[in-house]
């Protein structure tokens, strides 16, 4: 418990979380949906981050079918 209480405060996720908390409150759009992306392009959309230099660079990098089911979840 101490080791991820001390790692939350040196990444600042108590922080973080108030940051989001706070925008939220705000009431724009929340759902990629909502913003007007098509839920026939989240196949494309995933397949072209996978291939960018971001998620390459990653130790593992995401699948376009990992990355799909997040942006299905946003969705």
């Amino acid at each position: 418990m101490w080791v991820a209480r001390r790692s939350a405060e040196a990444i600042g996720a108590e922080e973080a979380a108030a940051r989001v908390e706070e925008l939220s409150r705000l009431g724009g759009p929340t759902r990629l949906g909502d913003l007007g992306v098509p839920e026939h392009d989240l196949p494309e959309l995933a397949a072209s981050t996978a291939t960018r230099a971001g998620n390459q660079a990653n130790p593992h990098p995401a699948t376009p079918a990992e990355i799909e089911r997040l942006l299905r979840e946003a969705w």
